[in-house]
């Protein structure tokens, strides 16, 4: 316990109950045992105290200007002192998870961000340097796909399956807010026609925002060094 509020990172925002980590880092010695006994307990009874289940949700814009409650992205805050729980209790069935697990399942796993941008920045690259060939990628859920002699067939068979799977497990899908980026490297350049789902189209775009990456069609880093550097000023500006 004494070691997981020392790792707690001070400049975290404070959760509903207003408990800074700074307060719980600095007085882990003090706060260690009280904290092992909550938690104990908690585990032998099988019930969470309230307190700790309760969250802030703060609304995110994803784009500007906003327009509707779909451009918001939910960012939940939950207490800090919850967070340390269940790091303790993943480090307990982590290796009770099962070896099968989907490779390409990047998500609440350690570094999920860049363990997700490298298979698909190397997919990328490697496509890059064969002939004969275009990648399609599209979003919110990433579909990434490798496009030999301008034969689409199996990319909008892959599009429309995963439409399917969707429509058969109740999740609906926001074409608006569907985006997709055509790379593409020969000479003599094509026009492609946009994906259709459930009667709208696709929009095709020339760059897109990638788990906080800018990805540009000619995959160069200039559009994401730019909105590094303009970040950069934007916080210089106050100090």
């Amino acid at each position: 316990m004494r070691k997981t509020l020392c790792r707690v990172n001070p400049w975290k925002a404070a959760g509903p109950d207003n408990i800074p980590g700074r307060v719980l880092r600095e007085c882990e010695e003090q706060l260690a045992d009280v904290f092992s006994d909550i938690f104990n307990i908690s585990l032998s009874s099988a019930v969470i105290p309230t307190c700790l289940k309760t969250t802030t949700i703060i609304p995110m814009p994803k784009k500007s200007p906003v327009s509707c409650l779909n451009d918001y992205h939910p960012v939940a805050l939950t207490p800090i002192i919850m967070k340390c729980f269940e790091r303790l209790i993943m480090r307990q069935i982590k290796d009770l998870l099962p070896p099968s697990l989907d490779p390409m399942q990047f998500a609440y796993f350690q570094h999920s961000t860049q363990s997700s941008l490298i298979p698909l920045l190397t997919h990328d690259y490697a496509a890059m340097h064969s002939s004969n060939h275009i990648i399609k990628f599209v979003d919110d859920t990433t579909v990434l796909s490798l496009i030999s002699k301008n034969n689409e067939s199996a990319y909008r068979e892959e599009v429309q399956r995963l439409t399917v799977w969707c429509k058969a497990n109740n999740l609906s899908l926001n074409v608006e807010k569907m985006k997709e980026m055509v790379v593409e490297f020969w000479r003599a350049q094509s026009d492609h026609s946009p994906l259709d789902i459930n009667g709208s189209n696709v929009e095709i775009i020339k760059s897109t925002k990638f788990l906080d990456v800018h990805l540009a069609e000619d995959l160069t880093w200039s559009l994401n060094t730019s909105s590094i550097t303009k970040k950069a000023q934007q916080r210089l500006y106050f100090l």
